[in-house]
């Protein structure tokens, strides 16, 4: 009896420790996943940190040395976690279709959305690794580091089906407009803010540089004519007389797109009265307010610039001289 005992619990052991065991294959740890989301984003943030501050190729090459061995440190755990999500997910479409209209559980989600931030970190990271590829080769020591660099990363298993998982796009967008809030670790928070407002910034640049070129053609236009092109949109520059080839065309490459447009792909605003005109741009919300706004600001989420006759009249301070100025 004692002994049918004994070996009805070493059965029943047994058999808990399998199912635990399988049970583990389609789950997720999530403070894991959110520890090694946390590593890599300070990782990354430490990188263009050095980077920024860099004058000299040793020092970026060091830094470039230093990202690559963080990175290995961290591959073992992010590979583990992106070779478990599958079955994962397969798990969730259990959970929320065994009954139709059911959602996953609240632990459920926040795994799920914990493993949707860490692909779209893997991103980012690939994004770094792979920047200005063509122009670094030609910079021997930087391109030596870079192939270690991407060595590295090579062995990181994020396939093109994690790249593609529902809702990593919307996340990584999320990421570099930094719009995730509440997180515990400051420098994380310092990071998301310093990528928000580097992309604000390069693109209110790219901005003002197409307005001052465009503005130089038109002034060249009008030192010819005596007036300026008189359109009401100003992607009519384009079949406007000679405008294009005699005068726009000097102040750019061959091959390169004309300055009609700002940084976030927006047609300017135009407006023209004999010899005045005014170039404008909605910024990034695209919603340009007019052109009777004038001075300096530095809330650049409000972030309208208008371009009149040689000179910016209503523009961002980025902490330098602005274009035209």
């Amino acid at each position: 009896m004692k002994r049918n005992a004994l070996v009805l619990m070493i059965v029943l052991t047994v058999g808990l420790l399998l199912s635990t065991a399988c049970g583990r294959k389609d789950d997720i740890d999530y403070d894991r996943a959110q520890n090694l989301w946390e590593q890599q984003i300070i990782l990354i943030d430490n990188y263009i940190g050095e980077v920024e501050k860099s004058t000299k190729p040793d020092v970026t090459v060091k830094a470039m040395d230093i990202f690559a061995q963080g990175l290995e440190d961290l591959i073992p755990g992010l590979n583990e976690l992106f070779a478990k999500y599958p079955a994962f997910k397969e798990r969730i479409k259990k959970e929320s279709g065994e009954k139709s209209g059911m959602s996953v559980s609240p632990d459920t989600q926040k795994k799920q959305d914990a493993m949707l931030k860490l692909i779209a970190a893997g991103l980012f990271t690939e994004s770094l690794v792979k920047m200005k590829e063509d122009q670094l080769k030609t910079i021997p020591q930087l391109g030596e580091a870079q192939k270690r660099l991407l060595a590295v990363h090579g062995k990181l298993k994020l396939d093109d089906s994690l790249k593609k998982e529902s809702g990593v796009v919307e996340v990584y967008t999320r990421f570099v407009q930094g719009q995730f809030t509440g997180n515990t670790n400051p420098k994380v928070e310092k990071f998301f803010e310093k990528i928000r407002r580097a992309s604000i910034t390069s693109r209110l640049k790219i901005t003002m540089r197409n307005m001052y070129i465009l503005g130089l053609a038109i002034e060249s236009f009008k030192a010819q004519y005596s007036y300026v092109p008189d359109v009401v949109e100003v992607d009519q520059l384009r079949t406007y007389g000679d405008f294009v080839s005699k005068f726009l065309s000097r102040y750019i490459k061959p091959g390169q797109p004309l300055p009609l447009d700002d940084g976030w792909g927006n047609y300017f605003s135009y407006k023209s009265a004999d010899r005045d005109y005014w170039i404008g741009s909605g910024g990034s919300d695209g919603k340009f307010s007019g052109f009777e706004q004038k001075g300096v600001y530095t809330d650049l989420e409000k972030s309208d610039v208008i371009y009149s006759n040689a000179k910016f009249v209503y523009f961002p301070q980025l902490g330098e001289k602005p274009i035209g100025k």
